[in-house]
């Protein structure tokens, strides 16, 4: 039997390529979701574990802080006591020794201040390096947790690509159903490339399907800063993609009379119920050309807002080419 969609709606339906997205999302969310389930209990006793060592960890921080306090005390009264005997020796916390002569005058009594001094500085740096080694051993163990859940989950993930594994994971309710709607939008969307590989697409699908994939619409005023980008092409239909000063593009059908704007900056207005176009000149001070894609045919306008558009473009573009052909013919006589 053959299982592709038959119907006409389905022959001409834009695949929804959104909603393509966020059923391939809703199934691989199911799978986190049920390889999540089955390191629960795992993830928690690890994570618990570490929190208790973190605790102990610290409590010793908390600890060795109290001790950095009394130790920078110390620190700091035994400098104060060596700056009253030589205040030159200490600029900016930082002392230096006596000198001998120094010496001799304090029957080396500044010695023991500088070595007093010393040994508080020490007493302070080590404090702060044991303060350091327990911070890095909490980053530690945290590294290593987040690392052995990793390694459960991917194990899980592992054993999905054995057939017990995916079998297992197909019998999960939530994964199955997440699991049947992807299925069933693959095989339309499989029907549609081939329908698009054969040619049995309508230009008018195919039309569609491009503008919902770049997010066109058919142009309408107001158009500001216009170019005309390219053309795109679907089977016997052309259309002009056009450009505005914002980057924005729509369609517009193609029509040999508005030819001339292709080279041009244009605007689009709506007057009361009628269409004004005006040629506008770029920041350069002159037209550029845009694009140099040719059309073949003339494209039906969809609506008749299209064709009252086409009509107001078709005045500026006669204006454009009578300047033109002025031009020409006055290059024509001074050359002459």
């Amino acid at each position: 039997m053959d299982d592709q969609p038959q119907s006409d709606s389905a022959d001409t339906a834009v695949p929804d390529f959104e909603r393509y997205a966020a059923l391939s999302q809703a199934y691989e969310d199911a799978k986190l979701r049920y390889i999540r389930s089955k390191t629960a209990g795992a993830e928690e006793k690890l994570r618990d574990d570490f929190a208790k060592r973190r605790d102990e960890v610290n409590a010793e921080i908390t600890t060795l802080q109290e001790l950095f306090e009394r130790h920078r005390g110390a620190a700091a009264a035994s400098v104060q006591a060596y700056a009253a005997r030589l205040p030159h020796r200490v600029r900016r916390g930082l002392i230096s020794a006596p000198s001998l002569w120094e010496r001799v005058c304090s029957f080396n009594a500044v010695s023991g201040l500088y070595r007093a001094a010393q040994r508080s500085a020490a007493d302070v740096d080590e404090v702060v390096e044991l303060l350091r080694k327990r911070r890095a051993r909490i980053d530690a163990m945290e590294s290593e947790t987040r690392r052995a859940i990793y390694l459960r989950e991917d194990a899980v993930r592992k054993r999905l690509q054995t057939p017990e594994g995916l079998e297992a994971l197909q019998s999960d309710p939530i994964v199955k159903a997440a699991f049947q709607k992807l299925q069933a939008a693959n095989t339309e969307r499989a029907y549609h490339d081939e329908r698009i590989h054969t040619g049995r697409i309508p230009p008018q699908e195919a039309r569609n399907e491009d503008m919902a994939r770049h997010g066109w619409a058919f142009a309408s005023a107001p158009l500001v800063e216009v170019t005309i980008a390219g053309v795109a092409r679907y089977g016997s239909l052309e259309y002009y993609v056009l450009r505005d000063g914002r980057n924005r593009e729509s369609l517009l059908a193609c029509d040999p009379a508005l030819e001339p704007l292709r080279d041009c900056v244009f605007d689009v207005a709506r007057v009361a119920n009628a269409y004004r176009a005006t040629m506008r000149l770029d920041l350069a001070g002159s037209a550029t050309n845009m694009s140099a894609d040719r059309i073949t045919r003339k494209t039906p306008a969809s609506d008749q807002v299209e064709e009252q558009l086409i009509a107001a473009l078709a005045v500026l573009a006669t204006r454009i080419r009578g300047e033109t052909a002025a031009e020409y013919a006055a290059d024509g006589e001074a050359t002459g």
